[in-house]
């Protein structure tokens, strides 16, 4: 896919992931998911109320979000999808463990750095707020540990797989 704007999404739906790209060509959204490439498009209706266009089909979907999962009802049926890191899937331990540096999932822009160097953090606690395509993403630690460096600040804006923020393992004392 060569696009404008292209990412590729990891999303667990249930057990299963779904590897999905979404790329915007001559200023349309396109997904492409498992071979087969949709037009896309949603339109705010209300709060958490929703118009999601794909191909020919057109559904009005309930859509909240808490955190890095999305919860859609669509159709009577409420599905939660949980966003994963793209690059957690493909990276090996090495030297330096992909466990040391929280990577942008796609290109965005800083919106809150909750910490600073050297405060420590649990896995999963918040890193880094970030803003892409009008959608709010916590990027949490994936470990325990020291934060060593953050290379971004509030505003600034980043491109895909750019290091927002690395660790170190916490020192006993």
């Amino acid at each position: 896919m060569h696009g404008e704007i292209e990412m590729e999404h990891l999303f667990t739906i249930g057990s299963e992931e779904h590897l999905i790209w979404l790329a915007r060509r001559r200023n349309v959204f396109q997904l492409s998911h498992r071979g087969s490439e949709t037009p896309v498009s949603l339109e705010q209706c209300s709060e958490n109320i929703c118009r999601l266009n794909t191909g020919e089909a057109s559904d009005v979907i309930a859509l909240a979000v808490r955190g890095d999962t999305f919860y859609v009802h669509l159709n009577g049926e409420t599905h939660e999808l949980i966003y994963r890191n793209v690059i957690s899937r493909f990276e090996t331990k090495s030297a330096r463990t992909a466990d040391d540096v929280v990577r942008a999932p796609m290109p965005g822009t800083v919106v809150h750095l909750p910490v600073h160097p050297g405060d420590p953090v649990t896995a999963g606690d918040a890193v880094v707020v970030i803003e892409s395509m009008k959608l709010e993403m916590v990027l949490r630690a994936p470990r325990t540990g020291t934060i060593k460096s953050l290379s971004m600040a509030a505003g600034d804006k980043f491109e895909r797989d750019t290091i927002l923020a690395s660790l170190e393992p916490l020192v006993e004392s």
